[in-house]
């Protein structure tokens, strides 16, 4: 994963959550069958980080060297395909797309991070914005267009959508001193969060057209979108109390506020047509991880074994990929599939 330098720290909250210290809510569906998923050969940490509509699968892995950090792609059947962007980095995917795609950043001998983009063939094309020392993609969608956030050489972090023929357009919501891009959909638009001079963190929406759309839940201390489709957004808000609650806007702009029952704090994650997928903690503070569906019906399920969960991508069947931490702290991925 990413180190955060500099003013990166702001959004420690955003790398947390996906791995936070997190009952069963109505059932819309079964709870689907849950496998754990290891590359082959790796050594105590396999991230998987993103899904498609055909259950492909990305992420990332340390191999038996115990040193270099490596990424692959896993089919539908199981079968892993391990790539590196070059000799000696550390590669990351993040996302991909439903032609299989992808998207992520490495870490070279300059020890900074820069994105990448891997067709379904194999072709790895290297970007960074103007001014970039740190370049995190966050998402590709079936156009090809890439969404993500860097930091300058001020150590401010701004926006980025790169088209499919490499042009990047760099922005930031008005009144921003930091801007975090968690998200694209299909249409063009991407979501995240940005920082106001008073520290306070509000969600965004950016439209194809680059006009931006600036809001929160209302009564929140803070609002985090971490993701969109078709304009629809998911999220977390923190109350007055500081817990943590989910959100779902929808195109039109209205808000619906949800928690998973029996939940002392909920964190929607990732969004893909009308699921939504996530990560709660219950009264012990025990973590479980739920999906909500588009009548608003939630399933609760847990990876056998695991201590820490988190949910890094989801799919619009319910498919849902993420990682978990053992007793050992070893890390390794989860693939739900209902």
């Amino acid at each position: 994963m990413p180190i955060f330098r500099g003013k990166f720290r702001r959004f420690a909250c955003f790398g947390a959550t996906l791995l936070m210290p997190v009952p069963f809510a109505a059932v819309a569906f079964g709870q689907g069958k849950v496998i754990s998923i290891d590359v082959p050969g790796s050594q105590q940490y396999t991230f998987l980080t993103g899904i498609n509509a055909g259950f492909v699968t990305t992420g990332f892995y340390i191999g038996t060297d115990n040193a270099a950090q490596h990424g692959f792609i896993r089919s539908a059947q199981g079968i892993f395909t391990t790539f590196d962007v070059g000799p000696g980095t550390l590669t990351s995917p993040y996302s991909i797309n439903a032609g299989g795609d992808v998207t992520g950043f490495y870490a070279g001998s300059d020890a900074r991070s820069h994105g990448f983009v891997r067709t379904a063939q194999g072709t790895i094309t290297t970007f960074d914005p103007a001014g970039s020392v740190t370049t995190l993609p966050t998402s590709i969608n079936s156009a090809g267009s890439v969404a993500g956030y860097f930091q300058d050489a001020g150590g401010v972090s701004h926006g980025f959508m790169r088209n499919p023929q490499g042009l990047i357009t760099i922005f930031d919501p008005p009144g921003s001193i930091e801007t975090m891009v968690s998200g694209g959909d299909l249409i063009g638009s991407s979501t995240g969060t940005y920082v106001d001079a008073n520290e306070v963190k509000h969600g965004f929406v950016r439209n194809a057209r680059g006009t931006i759309t600036s809001f929160d839940v209302p009564g929140s201390l803070c609002t985090v979108a971490n993701g969109i489709s078709s304009g629809k957004v998911a999220g977390y808000y923190c109350d007055e109390t500081f817990h943590l609650h989910g959100y779902f806007r929808n195109s039109e702009g209205t808000i619906t506020l949800f928690d998973v029952p029996g939940g002392v704090s909920t964190v929607a994650s990732r969004i893909a047509g009308n699921m939504i997928a996530g990560s709660y903690s219950d009264s012990n503070f025990q973590q479980h991880l739920f999906i909500r569906d588009g009548q608003g019906a939630i399933t609760s399920f847990d990876v056998p074994g695991s201590v820490a969960v988190g949910a890094l991508g989801v799919n619009e069947l319910g498919g849902v990929a993420g990682i978990y931490s053992d007793n050992s702290s070893y890390t390794h991925g989860f693939l739900r599939i209902p």
